[in-house]
């Protein structure tokens, strides 16, 4: 997750309200940390289509999202990697001209932190990471000091390494949910709990049947009139 900037930078999100380049941070629970500590204990390396690689593969379709970090990608489909362990423009171009596989469904992390922060000036994922998650960038440094973070061409990799693209690919997960759920989503959040709840302290059931009612427009003062909704109104069974 590393974006590149222009020299539009400074008006960009220029039409977003109140542009403050603000961003909810939420430091990880302890129970995050604890399951990430976890994770990085059940690293497994894949080198071969095996047994460990139906595996994967199978883990993978049961999930609703998965973090993907590849290094190196720097240079987009000027790197050759095997090493696939943020999802980005970098990797899309790399997969699609080394492999020409196309990703979909794809929530760039860098895109995420832009809309977030309204605001466009570089920021690499680890930075982000430290700023959202509120760690020290020093806990997302790999730990050897004697090893570049980009070197990852070699083989066999090192545990240090490994380890570094584990906690990353996870914490990005993690990026991804605060971003979404604590900053871009958030006033749709609000809203939707504010119409959720709209009949909590109504004591008549009477009034409350009323309102519940499938053609009933009851709460619908809970939808913020600046989101300018027009869509006809839809039952949902």
């Amino acid at each position: 997750m590393d974006g590149n900037d222009d020299n539009r930078s400074e008006d960009s999100f220029s039409t977003a309200p109140d542009r403050d380049n603000t961003i909810n941070s939420s430091p990880l629970l302890p129970h995050e940390r604890l399951s990430l500590e976890q994770k990085l204990r059940r690293i497994i390396l894949i080198q071969q289509n095996d047994k460990s690689y139906h595996q994967a593969l199978c883990d993978i379709r049961d999930q609703v999202s998965i973090s993907v970090l590849l290094e190196p990608s720097f240079y987009g489909r000027h790197s050759k990697t095997s090493v696939l362990s943020s999802i980005s423009h970098r990797l899309c171009d790399q997969l699609y001209f080394e492999h020409r596989l196309k990703v979909n469904g794809i929530c760039d992390t860098f895109v995420e932190f832009s809309l977030a922060r309204r605001d466009r000036t570089l920021c690499s994922l680890v930075e982000a990471i430290s700023l959202v998650l509120e760690i020290d960038i020093s806990e997302l440094n790999i730990n050897s000091k004697c090893e570049s973070q980009r070197n990852f061409t070699g083989r066999p990799l090192t545990k240090d390494q490994m380890v570094h693209l584990g906690k990353i690919a996870i914490l990005q997960g993690k990026l991804h949910d605060r971003l979404i759920y604590d900053n871009i989503c958030k006033d749709i959040q609000h809203m939707s709990s504010k119409l959720s709840s709209k009949f909590k302290n109504e004591e008549n059931s009477g009034t409350v049947v009323l309102n519940m009612a499938p053609n009933s427009k009851s709460g619908f003062d809970a939808i913020d009139p600046y989101f300018k909704v027009t869509t006809a109104i839809v039952n949902w069974h």
